[in-house]
């Protein structure tokens, strides 16, 4: 009998389902797994974001410790903000060093992020704008004229 292929592309032992979802769960807490191959959760990592709404403009931050700005592409299309990018691992360390040394921890994580953020209706796409420094990502998104929030002055009859 062949053996049957998992939403992740590897093989099934028993064939069910139900056990192949408990062995990613498990692989969830096992780190020394990570070896086995690809698994459920394994996509690029969702970075957090803080999003404001000012009078004016929406405002987006995001922390991106380890990332420059040339490793990050921000697009927007149909009020959909997308942000995606690569956390490379520091380099200058020669191979010699890396195959010499033993690691007593490895915490840090470094590969592939995206993350997509829908915006309301009224904002003006053409004059969204970004800067990075220290590791914030900041987009301003303003809001059109007809969107933004005004004072209307009632006047006594």
């Amino acid at each position: 009998m062949r053996p049957m292929r998992m939403p992740n592309g590897m093989p099934s032992t028993t064939g069910s389902y139900f056990d192949w979802l408990q062995d990613e769960i498990n692989r969830l807490f096992e780190p020394e797994s990570a070896e086995l191959g690809p698994g459920l959760l394994d996509r690029p990592a969702a970075p957090r974001v803080d999003i404001m709404e000012y009078d004016d403009r929406f405002e987006l931050l995001c922390d991106l410790p380890g990332v420059s700005e040339n490793q990050i592409e921000l697009t927007l299309a149909n009020n959909v903000l997308t942000l995606k990018g690569e956390k490379k691992p520091p380099v200058g360390e020669a191979e010699q060093q890396k195959k010499n040394r033993k690691l007593y921890r490895d915490e840090i994580w470094y590969g592939n992020l995206q993350r997509t953020v829908s915006l309301p209706q009224g904002i003006d796409a053409e004059k969204v704008s970004a800067t990075c420094k220290d590791g914030v990502l900041t987009v301003t998104v303003p809001k059109r004229d007809e969107a933004k929030q005004r004072r209307i002055d009632i006047k006594s009859s």
